[in-house]
């Protein structure tokens, strides 16, 4: 139990009348524990061994500032969100058997409004973990970040690290099964070859790959279609795995890639390609994206642009 003063009681108590609201429209498998340690069944057969654990109001206020996936596992990645179950998958399995839906139109309004109001302000006093990259979290503008810094926080842990789960050809976007029966190894080749074919790729052609990652695109198309590749990424790591393979190969005289921001670019391409890469982008620069690749691609050229949505 942790102690309460006026304002953190009238907190508690407004979480207890949300979560027992919602209890009764869900009737959900689990139980929230809040910050006090006390427990609130989320369902009339509520399993003791699955619980969701609050840290502290601040998740609350973090969730109604921010009412997005995103936010929901930032809280969860910084230990503020707990799930006490058997297992991850098996507490959504449950979750979903039981398929708890809440109608806004069952919702009593002047509750919601009278108990959120209660956590619009409130603040974590603490973080837990800092395992999260914080930058950008309170509105700082795209065009104030460091790209280079944003990439090679994420790619450059240690290409060891990637060889772990990726395959020989280091790819790191979704691979192409066209048979089941298929490795990771040729599903990877699958997607090589599947994107080389939509660019109608010809002998002597010009190709860009913007975030080459490490070098496989650049090295396959040079390799089985004769063009003459160029990669970009902001990775050191991924720049110098993909040197040491374009020398491994022998393709100094067809393949080139360069640590550089993809803005910085000039000249103009047969064909770009980019894969994978467009997620970092940032919707608000989605523009200035298209616009740049647009002056990189020479007429009735073919842009292939490969993103999760």
């Amino acid at each position: 139990m942790v102690e309460t003063n006026g304002s953190e009681r009238k907190r508690l108590e407004a979480a207890r009348r949300l979560f027992e609201h919602f209890a009764e429209l869900a009737n959900a498998p689990f139980y929230v524990r809040l910050w006090d340690g006390s427990l609130i069944p989320m369902g009339r057969d509520a399993a003791e061994d699955l619980v969701v654990t609050l840290s502290g109001p601040g998740v609350l206020g973090s969730l109604l500032r921010g009412p997005n996936l995103e936010n929901l596992l930032r809280e969860y990645v910084h230990g503020r969100i707990e799930i006490q179950a058997p297992s991850l998958i098996e507490f959504f399995e449950r979750v979903r058997k039981t398929r708890p839906k809440i109608k806004f139109r069952e919702i009593k309004k002047s509750l919601l409004v009278k108990s959120s109001l209660q956590f619009l302000f409130a603040t974590h006093e603490k973080d837990r973990v800092q395992l999260g990259y914080n930058r950008d979290e309170t509105g700082r503008t795209a065009s104030n970040r460091d790209n280079r810094e944003f990439v090679q926080f994420h790619y450059d842990l240690s290409n060891d690290f990637y060889k772990l789960f990726l395959d020989p050809e280091m790819q790191y976007s979704c691979a192409y099964f066209n048979d089941w029966t298929h490795s990771l190894e040729q599903a990877q080749l699958n997607k090589l070859e599947m994107i080389c074919r939509k660019l109608r790729l010809k002998p002597g052609e010009k190709l860009l790959d913007i975030g080459c990652g490490w070098g496989g695109l650049i090295c396959y198309a040079a390799k089985n279609y004769g063009v003459t590749a160029h990669g970009v990424t902001l990775s050191q790591k991924q720049f110098d795995f993909a040197q040491e393979k374009i020398d491994r190969m022998g393709l100094r005289d067809r393949v080139s890639i360069e640590l550089r921001d993809y803005n910085e670019l000039e000249g103009t391409y047969d064909k770009i390609a980019s894969i994978g890469m467009y997620e970092h982008v940032g919707i608000a620069q989605y523009p200035q994206y298209f616009r740049k690749i647009h002056s990189l691609l020479r007429d009735r050229g073919i842009l292939l642009n490969h993103g999760i949505t």
